[in-house]
């Protein structure tokens, strides 16, 4: 596997290693990961409107299933 691929599954690894959630640097971006049920409910139900117009993550391309649940900008999915 190449690109993007390759990426995604480098995820469990890191989660074995550090945890439901953690934090790195991509580039100048820090991005956090979690695997948390309770943190992502808060960040996609409870605290919605100050997670919006997130980056484009190319791994939606690999897997669009993720598309509705990354890219979600403020109008919403229907925008």
């Amino acid at each position: 596997q190449k690109g993007a691929e390759a990426l995604i599954n480098v995820y469990p690894d890191l989660v074995k290693k550090y945890g439901k959630t953690f934090g790195f640097y991509f580039g100048s971006s820090f991005d956090i990961v979690t695997t948390d049920p309770e943190i992502i409910k808060e960040v996609f139900i409870s605290k919605f409107s100050n997670f919006i117009d997130r980056r484009n993550v190319s791994i939606a391309m690999v897997y669009p299933t993720l598309d509705s649940l990354v890219q979600v900008d403020h109008i919403g999915t229907h925008g």
